[in-house]
């Protein structure tokens, strides 16, 4: 029971190719290189990403808000002309608040994953302009559905449970 990965990188990339029509100058925040998802997300971000893009500078996050945020006020640092920020795994709204307190806010358009309260208050200050969402709630549920279903024997078990790809933007944003 999970996310499609992949599929949400695709989506963030699609995203970005819509909303950066004249082409972004990108600063990437990976996850943990260890994990297959934030490598499987990071893929389908860069396939679906249009030519006219250019990545500026890339660093691991490895999940941390203290490494993301001095690793992204550093990368605007040495490349002031990032205009887009992707963040691929957790620690979207650290990358946001490096974006604040460097003084861009309105200049970079952040896109990255899950509609948590953190992420929410950055979308609504108009930092973020899109998150992939993976129905936390429901991959909860399912996954204690299936377990269930295992130990009563009522049937055999669904190999993958993936949930489908959302995309979140401020005019459809519920309350996180």
């Amino acid at each position: 029971v999970g996310a499609d990965y992949y599929r949400g990188g695709l989506t963030a990339g699609g995203m970005v190719n819509l909303c950066c029509e004249s082409g972004a100058r990108l600063g990437i925040v990976a996850g943990a290189r260890a994990i297959l998802g934030h490598a499987q997300r990071l893929q389908g971000f860069l396939d679906a990403l249009d030519r006219r893009h250019q990545i500026l500078a890339r660093m691991d996050g490895e999940d941390e808000p203290a490494c993301i945020y001095a690793g992204v006020r550093s990368m605007l640092k040495r490349h002031g002309d990032i205009n887009a920020l992707f963040v691929a795994a957790a620690g979207c709204a650290s990358a946001c608040q490096a974006v604040l307190d460097m003084g861009m806010a309105g200049k970079i358009k952040a896109f990255g994953f899950d509609l948590v309260p953190e992420n929410a208050a950055m979308m609504r200050r108009g930092v973020i302009q899109a998150l992939i969402c993976q129905q936390p709630r429901r991959q909860g549920h399912d996954a204690i559905r299936a377990a269930w279903q295992l130990l009563l024997n009522e049937s055999a078990a669904q190999e993958n449970i993936l949930m489908e790809t959302s995309i979140c933007i401020l005019q459809n944003m519920t309350d996180a």
